[in-house]
């Protein structure tokens, strides 16, 4: 299903660039040049909304701060071409889940779009996904530290790359992971855990990568490994 995007901007030159690019990437498009007109709409019909920032009548902030109160969940890119650090801070503290500065080739519009719908998917798949066994504890968080933790596991998760998590007890790894293998197109297939920590060295590399005992010719012990049990 196309995902639906919704573009405010009083430019409407601007909207037209922004509905060409986007509509050749397959998504459904719709534009409005006023924050108000598009405020009247039922807006939990789109997956996005891209607002510009100085708009006269009702600007991005206050779109973003309206939005927020009826969609909380909605996700909302800013754009401006007059970025400040007061303006950055404020958009971020109302809840926009990222910005991007004009002028903007449709490359970077893409990339930014794409990666902000990745992890709208990822937390509705949290949220609305099937129970899975040990799988009560999700990662939590709507600050914009971790939409961008959000964004680097979704960057990540359908990648064939050995993945690293590092971090101190109890910082939330093992729930990464969790994340990682849901969001992946591995996600039907077993989540492994395994305590390195709590095994022997003598039974590690067992426990790891298998092992056949042929001693008893008639009953040949098998150990099927962790590896394999993933797979």
């Amino acid at each position: 299903m196309k995902a639906r995007i919704l573009v405010i901007d009083d430019d409407a030159v601007a909207c037209e660039f922004l509905q060409e690019v986007l509509l050749r990437d397959g998504y459904d498009v719709s534009a409005f040049t006023s924050a108000l007109d598009a405020l009247k709409q039922d807006l939990s019909k789109y997956d996005l909304l891209m607002s510009d920032i100085r708009m006269p009548d009702m600007d991005g902030l206050q779109f973003l701060s309206e939005v927020q109160k009826t969609w909380p969940h909605l996700p909302v890119i800013l754009m401006t071409a007059y970025g400040s650090l007061e303006t950055t801070m404020e958009g971020i503290r109302l809840g926009a889940w990222d910005y991007i500065s004009k002028p903007f080739s449709p490359e970077d519009c893409r990339i930014i779009v794409k990666k902000v719908l990745e992890v709208r998917e990822l937390r509705e798949r949290r949220q609305n996904g099937p129970p899975e066994a040990h799988e009560e504890a999700r990662l939590i968080g709507s600050s914009a530290t971790m939409v961008e933790f959000y964004k680097q596991i979704a960057r990540v998760a359908d990648s064939a790359a050995s993945v690293l998590i590092e971090g101190e007890s109890g910082t939330g790894k093992e729930l990464t992971a969790r994340s990682l293998h849901f969001m992946s197109s591995r996600r039907q297939k077993p989540f492994v855990v395994v305590h390195c920590g709590a095994i022997p060295d003598n039974l590690l590399e067992s426990e790891l990568f298998g092992y056949e005992d042929y001693r008893n010719v008639n009953c040949a012990a098998k150990q099927v490994p962790a590896f394999h049990a993933g797979w």
